[in-house]
């Protein structure tokens, strides 16, 4: 049986008297991948954020694993002056990563993001503010990730790249990316 690194118990969540959330009963076991789906308003996001430990349940509780370590990605990453290089060597600084610069590199690379290193975040699209948050989200080990509407504004070969990032890792995004250059290549 895998490994429990959280574990939700009749969790909730109030704002301001409305219920968002009520009653989350769910165990996450380690290498687990799980999908919460619902329309718009439903809570989804916030459950993300008790379950990544940014907001307090207002009922029940959660608990995760001693020492777990959580890369959470918001749905809206905000634009800022830095470029997508410099916020994740700030990032990786905050996190005593000393060698992260290979790893952010290749990653730029795997999500489509190798031309716009020199552009500040401010002026980037919702889909590739994402994807920086998605690469400070991978550039450390994590033993949870918790990433709010990932797919969103992605175009369709990013869409399967992402999800078989976040499903079995890093190599297979690698191999869509060869074959679509490779395709790029080929064409007249």
């Amino acid at each position: 049986m895998a490994e429990t690194v959280l574990t939700a118990a009749r969790a909730g969540k109030a704002f301001g008297g409305i219920t968002v959330l009520r009653d989350v009963d769910l165990t996450v076991a380690r290498g687990r991948c799980i999908a919460f789906i619902g329309h718009n308003g439903s809570g989804k996001s916030t459950l993300l954020k008790l379950l990544a430990g940014l907001i307090a349940p207002t009922t029940g509780r959660v608990e995760r694993g001693t020492n777990l370590k959580i890369g959470y990605v918001p749905e809206r990453f905000p634009g800022m002056e830095l470029t997508p290089p410099a916020y994740i060597r700030h990032m990786a600084r905050i996190e005593g990563l000393r060698d992260a610069q290979a790893a952010a590199d290749a990653l730029f690379r795997d999500f489509f993001l190798d031309g716009m290193l020199d552009v500040p975040m401010k002026h980037l699209s919702k889909g590739s503010l994402q994807k920086v948050g998605a690469i400070q989200a991978l550039i450390a080990r994590r033993d949870l990730l918790l990433l709010d509407e990932p797919l969103s504004g992605q175009e369709w070969i990013k869409i399967i790249a992402a999800t078989s990032l976040i499903a079995i890792g890093g190599e297979l995004v690698r191999a869509i990316a060869r074959t679509r250059k490779q395709k790029t290549a080929e064409r007249p």
